[in-house]
């Protein structure tokens, strides 16, 4: 059939999601640090379920394959992690697990090529897609699970400063 359209809307709903890939430099440590304070809060319990299963892209043409590469070299030259390469299948891919984010090599980026290759990880992708983007320190997490460790570590006194709760009523705002 005719090739789909990008998808380029946002939405206004969250959906919990980190990730550290980006192609502007200041975003890519800011963002390793905010993770790297995610998974502190999460703690060896997983208090809020954080996984690590990654976002992946993917395309079926020529240019569409070089404008990963590009996008996986660029966020990888900013703190990114590594760019591993897969030509001939997906034996050194590591697969994502279904839950937890501790795995050494679920950070940086791995490219896989070729439909076969790209099927034996994702049997429900098209047999049209030829290159597969892995982004890897991406994932989501349990928001309201991430706001009860951060309480947490706040009564606690962890992070510095002297907790202290503070009660109160809104009775409107003021619009300036």
């Amino acid at each position: 059939g005719p090739p789909r359209p990008p998808r380029r809307k946002k939405s206004q709903y969250s959906t919990e999601c980190y990730r550290d890939f980006f192609t502007d430099p200041a975003l890519v440590p800011f963002l390793t640090r905010s993770i790297d304070l995610m998974e502190e809060l999460a703690g060896d319990e997983n208090a809020c379920a954080m996984n690590r299963r990654g976002y992946v892209f993917l395309s079926s043409s020529e240019s569409g394959r070089r404008a990963l590469e590009a996008f996986a070299e660029t966020a990888s030259s900013f703190g990114g992690g590594a760019v591993r390469t897969h030509h001939n299948g997906s034996a050194g891919y590591i697969r994502s697990p279904p839950r937890g984010w501790r795995h050494p090599d679920l950070v940086g980026f791995d490219i896989v090529y070729g439909s076969e290759a790209i099927r034996s990880v994702f049997p429900f992708v098209s047999e049209d897609a030829t290159v597969m983007l892995h982004a890897r320190r991406c994932g989501w997490m349990d928001a309201h699970g991430m706001g009860l460790a951060m309480l947490a570590a706040a009564k606690e006194g962890r992070g510095g400063g002297s907790p202290r709760l503070v009660q109160g009523i809104v009775a409107g705002f003021d619009r300036g």
